[in-house]
């Protein structure tokens, strides 16, 4: 649960928010039943290919240590990620602590300068 804490503590979002979008999502809620069911034929090549990396744990998907960010939330990373200096120590930690399929290079690259 050390990810999720860090992430609720230094954001506005809540955990439920997190499960509730997760489950509102079509694409991660489906990649988490079938992490569940052991079942990773279907899934996006993109997911595929870190199927060993994947896990479900409180309702939320995670790649490797990462949360996988619903879609509906991953603008609001981006928010964070280009925060202004005072946020830039809280943005960092947040950005190293979530996965965002497509634009996880560029949350990436804003966490590390």
């Amino acid at each position: 649960m050390g990810t999720i804490n860090a992430i609720t503590e230094k954001s506005d979002i809540s955990f439920a928010k997190l499960v509730e979008e997760t489950n509102e999502d079509a694409q991660l809620s489906a990649l988490r039943q079938a992490i569940v069911d052991g079942n990773l034929e279907h899934i996006s090549t993109h997911y595929r290919q870190k199927k060993n990396q994947l896990s479900v744990e409180y309702g939320l998907v995670f790649l490797d240590s990462m949360v996988i960010i619903p879609d509906r939330m991953q603008e609001w990373i981006l928010r964070i990620a280009h925060g202004d200096d005072e946020s830039a120590e809280k943005m960092r930690e947040i950005c190293q602590r979530v996965y965002c399929e497509d634009k996880n290079r560029d949350i990436a690259n804003k966490a590390n300068n």
